[in-house]
């Protein structure tokens, strides 16, 4: 395996070399890349790799936030691209990040989409499977990030609890959201979540508060199934029935 450090000069011009080794990552307030570009647009992808492994290789005990932050980051785009025998190295500095006391930004999506088994972290956050009732999205978001994390590890338990959080969930516009997001993480069981909305009417409501997406519809087209018939179930965030405006012309 190259030494991390050759990789980087290989990878980078010179200019990020020095600032990526010269970063501190127990010390706070400093981006990943120069210039204050947080997510490195103009670096090549092999740049982004090459900082990812050095950064892994070399992580403090006492890592700052936004230095774990911007870790998991580029993790999330990256890990796909980096070399089979190099992804231990990533793997341990995610499972270190595991155990902070504050999670870093988008850790959840990183270990989902990727299925990055950390659970025998996890456990001492969560010594038992986050319940539904619990669980919904908007108010208890952590427990639900749990769950979705467990079902795409394969636990039945967490899908079951995952589908009754989202149908607890009283904000239709949350429940969209999260339908998509299941989508987009490229979970194993997504067809299987998205089969247990096909006929769930509720629909969320536009900026300008006139009805909108709804849940059925969404994962048909995921599904590739026609659109639900109706009729549909306008409702507010709080899951109340939607009242229309009074016409005040005459």
């Amino acid at each position: 395996m190259m030494d991390y450090i050759d990789l980087l000069k290989e990878q980078c011009p010179p200019a990020i070399v020095e600032y990526v080794v010269g970063t501190n990552m127990a010390a706070g307030g400093k981006g990943p890349w120069p210039n204050r570009d947080f997510f490195g647009q103009d670096i090549s992808s092999g740049c982004h790799i090459a900082a990812l492994l050095y950064r892994s290789s070399i992580l403090p005990s006492n890592i700052a936030n936004s230095a774990a932050d911007y870790i998991v980051w580029d993790a999330i785009d990256y890990f796909d691209l980096v070399p089979v025998d190099d992804r231990p190295v990533l793997i341990a500095a995610i499972r270190q990040l595991a155990a902070e006391p504050r999670l870093p930004q988008r850790f959840y999506p990183l270990i989902t989409k990727h299925l990055i088994e950390v659970r025998d972290i996890l456990a001492a956050r969560f010594p038992t499977v986050p319940i539904a009732a619990n669980a919904t999205p908007e108010a208890n978001f952590e427990n639900f990030a749990y769950l979705r994390y467990l079902t795409a590890m394969g636990d039945p338990d967490a899908l079951a609890q995952l589908i009754d959080a989202l149908r607890l969930e009283p904000s239709p516009s949350f429940v969209s959201m999260h339908i998509d997001q299941i989508r987009d993480l490229n979970i194993p069981q997504r067809d299987a979540i998205f089969q247990a909305f096909i006929n769930d009417t509720r629909q969320s409501l536009s900026p300008n508060r006139m009805p909108g997406i709804v849940i059925a519809n969404t994962v048909r087209h995921y599904l590739g199934l026609p659109q639900h018939e109706g009729p549909y179930q306008p409702l507010e965030n709080t899951g109340q029935p939607y009242q229309p405006p009074e016409n005040t012309f005459r």
